[in-house]
């Protein structure tokens, strides 16, 4: 029995260190890449994820292994920071094409994530449908200024389709085109491509309405309503149309 005992105290405790084991495992973030380092990479992607020409290397530096995330823009601060993310150095960045000079004395191992716009890309089902334009609207004042003309069923309507294009109508023509949404889990950025349309002969508010598909936006779905933020404080407000 004393034997028995003994070995099923053993069983339980080696049960225990290996639970704890991976207990660990789990607490470790599976990034290539100091876990701080998460942080910048999803504020960077929420200023403009279509616009983000970023990676993180990793190098060698007095024995220790050092990670920078370049942002290859003209004077932004870039920091180099230890697997621990203490802080190594800081240093201004020239851009793609200008000076650099920052952190010389690295030694250079690998690239252990490189920005690719395309894993960011995104599926949004309650966006797929038919949309009407109401207005625009205003997100400080709560306001939302009829789109003119009011009075015209075919106008200002948008629809989104499963296989990635758009088709629609402004006041007076007729908009194609394509679309993708891009982002991380806080912004969802709403991007056009292809577009085909004119703003010829436009009437009301149509100029402004075609001119907004070419700007940056992001949006949000609430209640069978969809906003297009362009980019911030303003949006476009539009109805669900039924089928």
């Amino acid at each position: 029995m004393k034997k028995q005992f003994l070995f099923s105290v053993i069983a339980l405790l080696l049960s225990a260190m290996i639970g704890c084991e991976k207990d660990d495992t789990k607490k470790k973030d599976n990034y290539p890449y100091p876990p701080c380092m998460q942080e910048q990479i999803d504020n960077l992607l929420d200023e403009n994820p279509l616009q983000v020409l970023a990676t993180i290397k990793k190098y060698k530096y007095k024995g220790k292994n050092v990670y920078i995330l370049w942002k290859y823009y003209a004077n932004e601060e870039i920091t180099a920071v230890d697997e621990n993310c203490n802080v190594i150095g800081t240093c201004i960045t020239g851009g793609v094409a200008g000076p650099n000079v920052c952190f010389e004395d690295f030694e250079y191992l690998e690239t252990v994530w490189e920005y690719d716009r395309e894993d960011h890309t995104l599926t949004d089902d309650l966006l797929i449908g038919t949309w009407k334009c109401v207005g625009f609207g205003n997100s400080e004042t709560d306001k939302v200024v009829p789109i003119e003309p009011q009075d015209c069923d075919k106008c200002y309507i948008l629809t989104f389709k499963e296989n990635g294009t758009i088709e629609g109508q402004t006041s007076t023509n007729a908009l194609s085109g394509e679309y993708k949404i891009y982002g991380n889990k806080k912004v969802n950025r709403l991007h056009f491509d292809k577009l085909e349309g004119t703003e010829i002969g436009e009437i009301g508010d149509g100029d402004k309405y075609y001119h907004i598909f070419h700007r940056r936006k992001h949006y949000k779905i609430k209640d069978n309503q969809l906003f297009i933020y362009y980019p911030e404080k303003e949006y476009l407000l539009f109805n669900r149309k039924k089928k």
